[in-house]
Formats: structure tokens, sequence, C-alpha cells
């Protein structure tokens, strides 16, 4: 099978004349026609091309697993810490400071 760089230009010339000719036996201006089978090509072409460029591009390295562990959640290595989680709206605060009671208050 050819790869898909020779193929996609096939594609768009075939894809090109089935809407121009699909636009001429509705009835409608060949000129309108070849104008719409012109546009539906190039974007055709950009989404082929973006997809080659996706299919190409080398995936993310995959974190190691603890052996023998069904999980799969990745192992901690030294010096790694998790996230801070977020604060949550109008959760209360653990900052010593905001419990202390203010003097003549």
């Amino acid at each position: 099978m050819p790869p898909l760089n020779d193929l996609l230009f096939a594609i768009i010339g075939v894809l090109m004349l089935a809407v121009y000719i699909g636009g001429v036996a509705a009835g409608g201006l060949p000129e309108v026609a070849l104008l719409v089978a012109a546009g539906g090509g190039v974007a055709v072409g950009l989404l082929g091309r973006a997809a080659l460029q996706i299919l190409a591009s080398p995936s993310a390295p995959s974190r190691p697993t603890a052996p023998g562990s069904d999980s799969g959640r990745p192992i901690k290595t030294s010096g790694e810490s998790g996230p801070e989680p977020a604060p949550v709206a109008g959760a209360p605060t653990t900052d010593p400071s905001s419990t202390r009671v203010k003097e003549g208050a």
C-alpha cells in the first residue's frame, strides 16, 4: 500500500471532480460548482496535511509503572511531589494568622 502522502493528492482530485460534477448535475452554474469544488479540495488538503503531521509526530514517552501492579499508576521518582491542591471557594483556611482572635474586638 502506498504511503498516505502519495494518496492525498489523488483523494483531493477525486473529491474535487465529484463535487464539481455533482454541482453541475444539480443545475448550478459551472463557475460556482468549480469554486465550491476548489474550496472543498483546499479544505480537505489542509485537513489531510494536519492529519499527516499528527500521525508523523512522536508520541509522548510513557512513565514507568510498578512491576506487577495492575493499577497502572506511575511510580513516584525521588524528588517528585504531586501538585498542590487548589483551594476551594468558601472552605475554611488553615492559615494560623486567620484564626487568631483580635484583641479589643
